[in-house]
């Protein structure tokens, strides 16, 4: 595969948030026992891969990126009608057809009809570019189903480490990954050169009966922290002002993005000033 050098020199120049090496290993190690852990993401996959009922046209070619341990391609194959050709992509090699980093996707452009990105778009470091790369990798008119995690996501969480590390050491560094807000990402959504972007949220709330547990999980699902910057060590005094045997409700806002690939068949808005009726014509007089 020849590689784009601009390209290459755009994303190297991109600031490293997380870093990608570290979330492969955090998922490599979950995935063992990841069907302990996995009822968020299973629930958030089988509510993204419902959305392609709201399309009447039949997916022949589908590509998975962040297949979560064959998740998606069961709730695939529960539809009426399942996608003849499947292709999993993922960072660790947990049975996936292509071992590969969703930052520079391996895919030639316009081959798959559709695509879904569970829960990959929350942890890189240039949506906006890994967005473009999955529009030219969709067939014209192609369908992304996308999830991402928002700003609401383990609010409460992040609070406790904030407070419990500002009265440990007098300073508070970051432990909970930056999220993205609703309107931001429809705004890059459209940068990326969609077409009919949808964004719609859902959130759920778990209520743990202590915050080692929520740790327990986030750590079983892959998504303990692989920030770039680490945070202080979890010392005893920290993990004492954590109180990790207290209860805590966690909330995770979860972001389904629907876009389609650009297409000339497509509708498109008139013109302005084309239309040919007047709005003071359907308005009485006061």
């Amino acid at each position: 595969m020849r590689i784009n050098e601009k390209a290459l020199n755009f994303m190297t120049s991109v600031p490293q948030i997380f870093d990608r090496k570290k979330l492969a290993l955090r998922r490599a190690r979950a995935a063992e026992n990841f069907s302990r852990h996995d009822f968020l993401i299973d629930l958030t996959a089988e509510r993204l891969v419902d959305r392609m009922l709201d399309f009447s046209h039949h997916f022949s070619s589908v590509l998975i990126i962040g297949g979560q341990n064959g998740l998606i391609k069961k709730h695939l194959k529960n539809l009426k009608k399942a996608p003849e050709f499947i292709v999993e992509m993922d960072l660790h090699s947990s049975g996936a057809d292509i071992l590969a980093d969703e930052e520079m996707l391996p895919i030639r452009p316009q081959s798959f009809d559709c695509i879904i990105a569970h829960f990959a778009l929350p942890f890189v470091n240039d949506v906006p570019g890994v967005l473009m790369q999955l529009r030219l990798s969709l067939k014209p008119d192609g369908i992304l189903l996308a999830s991402t995690l928002g700003t609401q996501t383990l609010e409460n969480l992040r609070d406790i480490l904030m407070t419990a590390e500002l009265e440990t050491y007098g300073g508070v560094s970051h432990r909970v990954g930056p999220f993205v807000d609703m309107q931001d990402m429809a705004a890059v959504m459209q940068r990326s050169g969609f077409a009919l972007p949808v964004i719609d949220q859902d959130i759920i709330t778990v209520e743990y009966s202590a915050r080692r547990k929520l740790l327990d999980d986030l750590r079983g699902m892959g998504w303990s922290s692989c920030l770039t910057q680490q945070g202080r060590a979890f010392n005893r005094a920290l993990l004492e002002k954590i109180e990790l045997d207290q209860p805590i409700e966690a909330r995770f806002e979860t972001l389904y993005l629907t876009a389609r690939a650009p297409s000339e068949a497509q509708q498109k808005p008139l013109p302005r000033g084309s239309g040919q009726t007047s709005l003071a014509d359907h308005l009485t007089e006061s």
